[in-house]
């Protein structure tokens, strides 16, 4: 599975900011402007969005490398979902040099301040040995932080993680059947058959204790509401 990109969400976030301005822009051609001297200025939320712009081509022209440029000003400021972009451009190489190392280094400082796709794709990172040397349990780590927070897709990748191969030495098998139930009931393409190819090969006592653990799971989510 491959890295969460910017998608809906973030390009949403165009929509929020200009609700948000003092004096709303009358038209994306308005609000380029608008963002253009609020970022010049120094916010953090007019930079990460005017960066949103250059790189969507949103009534302008498309523009990779200024939108990474405006994305680094935001991010060094903290903000996260600009910490999340720089990550991405770097390691898609689209307006920068290609460098698994420094998207790393991005998506931490962004994970490290909770965003869960940041969190996702770091633990990507260390699962696959791109840009960070591999480690199975620090990408265990960022999945369960992201999962937690209810991303589908960290949820899979953590049971998948977890779960014990076909036929070598168990590592979680109650862990990863909760994983990946939690992943099929968000949705998560293939989830449920790897839920299901995974209970077959549990015994009947693992499998009642995963059942156990998930309907506790489900009584903690319904005590935080």
């Amino acid at each position: 599975m491959k890295p969460i990109a910017g998608g809906a969400a973030l390009a949403f976030l165009l929509i929020a900011g200009l609700a948000q301005a003092a004096e709303p822009p009358a038209s994306y051609g308005d609000a380029v402007r608008w963002y253009e001297r609020a970022a010049a200025s120094g916010s953090a939320t007019a930079q990460f969005l005017l960066g949103r712009m250059l790189e969507e081509g949103t009534n302008r022209r498309h523009d990779p490398a200024a939108a990474a440029r405006w994305y680094r000003k935001a991010a060094e400021q903290g903000h996260r979902l600009a910490q999340f972009s720089l990550g991405l451009m770097y390691y898609q190489g689209r307006g920068v040099a290609q460098d698994a190392a420094e998207a790393a280094r991005w998506y931490g400082t962004a994970a490290a301040g909770g965003l869960p796709e940041a969190q996702f794709n770091l633990g990507y990172l260390y699962e696959c040995s791109i840009g960070v040397a591999h480690d199975d349990t620090k990408a265990a780590d960022w999945y369960g932080k992201a999962a937690g927070q209810g991303l589908a897709r960290a949820q899979l990748n953590l049971g998948l993680l977890l779960a014990p191969p076909a036929n070598g030495t168990p590592r979680d098998a109650v862990g990863a059947w909760v994983w990946l139930s939690l992943a099929a009931a968000n949705g998560a393409a293939g989830a449920a058959t790897a839920r299901d190819d995974l209970a077959a090969r549990m015994s009947p006592e693992d499998l009642a204790a995963a059942r156990a653990r998930l309907a506790a799971h489900g009584r903690d989510n319904a005590t935080r509401r």
